[in-house]
């Protein structure tokens, strides 16, 4: 490696949940003295900074972001994995378009409105380090998918549905 990882970096690796300010884009845990209005400090899992990070870029408001490893093999150790995205402020359409394979959006059929996006693998890997790779692999093609997506339209189509 060709320069020292800051603590931070590490933080993001070893799959710890934190609190992170979406607007400083700072671990909030570790900070002595955080400026920013507590709105805009939410827990997330390292993994899905990425994540958490360009959807407020683009408007939307995430409430939290983790990810599940269910072991349904404690034997064989088989591991599938689900990532969740819980939205602060519910969507009233699919702003996003269609998302990638294996993301939905999730409804809440009482408000009729997205509440979370999420992902479920229904592929079993491995061992938990084998599984916690493919949450880094999801977590970067979705990165990928949300940088495609054009900012102004996101927020004129969250404008419009008043979402």
């Amino acid at each position: 490696m060709s320069r020292k990882e800051t603590s931070f970096e590490v933080l993001e690796k070893v799959f710890i949940s934190e609190s992170y300010c979406l607007n400083c884009k700072q671990w909030t845990g570790y900070i002595g003295s955080h400026k920013c209005p507590t709105k805009h400090t939410i827990w997330i899992d390292g993994a899905l900074r990425g994540i958490v990070d360009r959807l407020y870029h683009l408007g939307i408001v995430p409430e939290s972001a983790s990810f599940d490893l269910n072991c349904f093999d404690r034997q064989s150790k088989m591991y599938c994995i689900k990532l969740n995205i819980h939205l602060k402020q519910h969507l009233n359409c699919a702003v996003l378009g269609d998302l990638p394979a294996g993301w939905n959006y999730y409804w809440d059929h009482d408000e009729d409105k997205i509440c979370m996006l999420g992902y479920m693998d229904y592929k079993c890997y491995v061992g938990v380090m084998k599984a916690k790779e493919r949450v880094y692999t999801v977590a970067n093609e979705f990165e990928k998918f949300l940088d495609k997506r054009d900012r102004e339209a996101v927020k004129a189509m969250l404008l419009l549905t008043g979402g």
